[in-house]
């Protein structure tokens, strides 16, 4: 990883190795080139058969 050792240390503790894409792009920015950086998020199984809930819906 292209930070100081303690930032290093610390992103392992709290999150574990990093992900391919996060690697790749830490490389990339951390020569201060440009990125557009695109991966599948993390989801919860299900997650988009619950109907929605907030103000935000509006009946069909």
């Amino acid at each position: 990883m292209p930070f100081h050792p303690a930032v290093t240390r610390w992103l392992a503790a709290r999150l574990g190795r990093p992900t391919e894409v996060q690697a790749r792009a830490w490389a990339i920015t951390s020569q201060r080139r440009h990125a557009l950086i695109a991966a599948p998020t993390g989801s919860v199984p299900g997650e988009l058969d619950q109907p929605a809930c907030g103000s935000a819906v509006k009946a069909a």
